[in-house]
Order: structure tokens, then sequence, then C-alpha cells
């Protein structure tokens, strides 16, 4: 509902060209998602238990949290080649998909603010959600969560991935026969 999220999503999503990336991109090289579109199943995965998790644990902005669950691998797009098998790009192994996607809606966020003005505390709080949702400096956030949207996010992220990382284990030891 929030004006500015919305304006943004619109700009982002609008685009063709990144649309297409973000909805055949895998979410990762190896550990979960490794598939095309699996950035797309992993991330409406997230936003679901973001959502959920938001519910429980009032106060939170759930036009922030949702905006931030939606674009917080974003730059995953330049972070993964997937044409022929998954590799990482040049770009990806020297900057990662935290940065580069932080930058990339940093970016939108900046020419929606020239053009019409932008909300400076959504501004601060989706680019911080997409810094810290990793959750610890040793896991590569450039920052940890300082705001309770980002928290949610983090742990919505870390639970989707490590269940989908299980889930996929589990399948594999059956195949063994374990």
């Amino acid at each position: 509902e929030h004006r500015d999220c919305k304006r943004l999503l619109s700009k982002l999503f609008g685009h063709p060209k990144l649309r297409e990336l973000y909805c055949t991109a895998p979410a990762a090289a190896k550990i979960h998602q490794a598939y095309r579109h699996g950035l797309l199943e992993h991330t409406l995965n997230v936003m679901k238990l973001a959502e959920s998790i938001g519910s429980i644990y009032q106060p939170i902005n759930m036009d922030f949290l949702i905006t931030g669950a939606l674009l917080h691998d974003i730059g995953k797009v330049r972070e993964l080649d997937w044409r022929r098998t998954i590799t990482y790009t040049h770009e990806g192994r020297l900057f990662g998909h935290i940065p580069m996607g932080s930058s990339m809606v940093d970016s939108a966020i900046n020419e929606l603010k020239r053009a019409d003005g932008f909300d400076e505390e959504a501004h601060h709080a989706i680019i911080h959600m997409i810094l810290s949702h990793h959750g610890k400096l040793e896991w590569g956030s450039p920052v940890v969560p300082k705001m309770r949207e980002a928290l949610v996010l983090h742990y919505a992220d870390r639970t989707e991935a490590y269940m989908t990382s299980f889930d996929n284990e589990a399948k594999r030891a059956l195949v063994r026969g374990e």
C-alpha cells in the first residue's frame, strides 16, 4: 500500500529485461534452488514466511518488509550466469549479490527521488534489509539487521534456504537407500 514501495516495485519489475532475468534466474549456484526460476520460487517462499512471521511479531511495517523480501536477492540476476550451467559472473565473484542488489535498488530509488521524491525512511529500510539479509558479517552481510523488518527478513530467508536444502538432501538420501 505504501506509495513509494509500489513505485519502486513497478519501476524494477516493469523493466522487461530485468523482469525476465528475475523470473528465470536460479537462487544459487549449488545450495538451494539452483535451477532456472529458482530465484522466483525462493523469493515467493521468503515473502510468504516473512509475511507470516511479521503478522505475529508486531509492530512491523509490512509494506517495507514485503518490498525488502521481494528485492533481497535481486542482485542474483547479475551475480549468476545460467545460460548453460550455473556459474558466477566476473562481477558476481568480485562483489556478490548483496552489494550489487543494494546498488541496483538504490539507483532505482534515486531515479524515483529525482522525478517525484521518495520516502527517506522507506529508502533506508529497503536498502538496510538487502544489505543485512544474510544476518551476520561472517555470512556475507555488510551489516547486521538493526530493525525488526530486517531481522524478520533474515530469518525468513535463512529458514527458506535451509528447509529447501534439507529437503533436497533428504531426497538424495532416499535415492541412496538411506
